[in-house]
């Protein structure tokens, strides 16, 4: 747990409420959704759950190398700040935007794949 989510749990268990009213915006992103309920999910065999994150690491990987690959070449600064402009497009303080939702939604479908070669191979 990153420390500013461990912040907000202390505040909220001895105080009874947030410091969110006093801190704007909110000093971490909001989680994506489909990414937490990919990898939480849960299995009745220890098989499926451990090909499930390496699948994930396997499309994660492979989607950036071939997102980043169409970038203009440079610095790698200036193609993280890319990267990190292009993936917080549209981001709020409690949404994360369209193109970080639709690359993991391609990294999820792409590791379903994946995984089915993992039990297809084993």
């Amino acid at each position: 747990m990153s420390h500013c989510r461990s912040v907000h749990k202390a505040c909220v268990l001895l105080l009874g409420s947030s410091l969110g009213p006093l801190i704007s915006p909110p000093a971490y992103p909001p989680f994506d959704h489909n990414v937490r309920e990919y990898l939480t999910a849960s299995f009745k065999e220890e098989g499926p759950a451990l090909t499930r994150h390496f699948a994930f690491l396997e499309a994660l990987f492979t989607r950036a190398a071939s997102h980043l690959s169409t970038y203009k070449k440079g610095t790698p600064a200036a193609v993280a700040l890319s990267w990190y402009e292009w993936m917080s497009y549209g981001a709020t303080s409690t949404n994360v935007g369209t193109n970080r939702t639709t690359f993991y939604d391609g990294v999820i479908a792409a590791a379903q794949d994946v995984r089915c070669c993992f039990v297809i191979s084993c």
